[in-house]
């Protein structure tokens, strides 16, 4: 989680805390709104990176110590990166909010204040073929080209389960149209379903890891057919930043209808760590970590909603 969340948090409690004192004194209306739509997901670039090493380094797979030495370890770590395109899915939310306004009837602007929660899925449903991430490449090039015969990420749906603070100015055109733009500040816990898999090539004669090596061909032997692989679930919760334009329309004394585009993008890098089902075919020792990143996880949605004044 960012060391930057609880300044946001402060941020948001404080437009609430003024916004409410605000309130009880400014003349205006409540409300509720429900808001259905459709949200795009943007497309995503998966960094991920491990304490891994090359896979000579593996006991399971080079049991010689000397060979081992001989083979450098321990090695850096492994870093690749999986590209992902764009992604649609449903797009909620519920909010309770407050209009400002002045006495006057004919004032053509007005200030509303918005408490939101919002959900979405972007069903991405990829698969990726995996890089070596020319930022922390480690071994996974020689990896890759050396014994990888399959290496593959596959992410399903990403989900965003968020709060907002939001500010909107609404410019009144007639009794019947108001056009508004707004921004909000948040917080928002994403999920991202995620798998990958790294299979080596089942003809040992075809790998090169561990041929220089005195034992060489059993590394090669161990080595063959082997994969590793993992099923989970990345999340983090980081701020949310959105921008919001629409368009109100009357429909009844105390009931509007509207349409509403908004632009959703964390504040932050996404990040996690977790590891891995299988290693090699076998179990990952005890310290194996693997770390992922988003350095960027966005979003527009387009929606259609009612609002019920009180």
């Amino acid at each position: 989680m960012s060391g930057n969340i609880p300044r946001y948090f402060l941020v948001i409690f404080t437009l609430g805390w003024l916004a409410q004192l605000a309130c009880a004194q400014a003349e205006g209306g409540t409300y509720l709104s429900g808001e259905l739509g459709l949200n795009i997901g943007r497309q995503l670039n998966f960094y991920g990176n491990s304490n891994d090493q090359g896979s000579a380094c593996d006991p399971f797979i080079n049991p010689d110590p000397t060979s081992r030495e001989l083979a450098g370890c321990p090695t850096r770590g492994t870093g690749w990166v999986s590209l992902f395109d764009d992604a649609t899915g449903p797009h909620l939310s519920a909010a309770f909010g407050h209009v400002f306004q002045k006495r006057s009837q004919h004032n053509s602007r007005r200030l509303r204040f918005e408490l939101e929660y919002v959900y979405r899925n972007s069903e991405y449903d990829q698969t990726s073929p995996i890089r070596p991430s020319t930022f922390t490449s480690g071994v996974a090039q020689q990896k890759l080209s050396d014994e990888i015969a399959r290496a593959e990420e596959w992410i399903g749906s990403v989900k965003t389960h968020a709060a907002f603070v939001n500010l909107y100015w609404d410019f009144r055109v007639n009794s019947q149209v108001s056009p508004y733009f707004g921004f909000g500040l948040g917080m928002g816990s994403t999920e991202i379903e995620n798998s990958r898999i790294w299979e080596r090539n089942a003809d040992w004669m075809e790998i090169r890891t561990g041929s220089d090596l005195p034992n060489g061909d059993q590394v090669r032997q161990n080595l063959a057919g082997t994969i590793s692989r993992v099923h989970t679930t990345n999340s983090d919760t980081v701020p949310h930043l959105q921008l919001m334009v629409g368009m109100d329309f009357k429909w009844k004394q105390r009931l509007t209808w509207g349409l509403k585009l908004r632009f959703v993008q964390l504040n932050n890098d996404f990040r996690d760590i977790g590891g891995l089902d299988q290693l090699r075919s076998h179990e990952p020792p005890p310290d194996y970590v693997a770390y992922r990143r988003l350095n960027t996880s966005g979003y527009f949605a387009l929606s259609g909603y009612v609002k019920r004044y009180h």
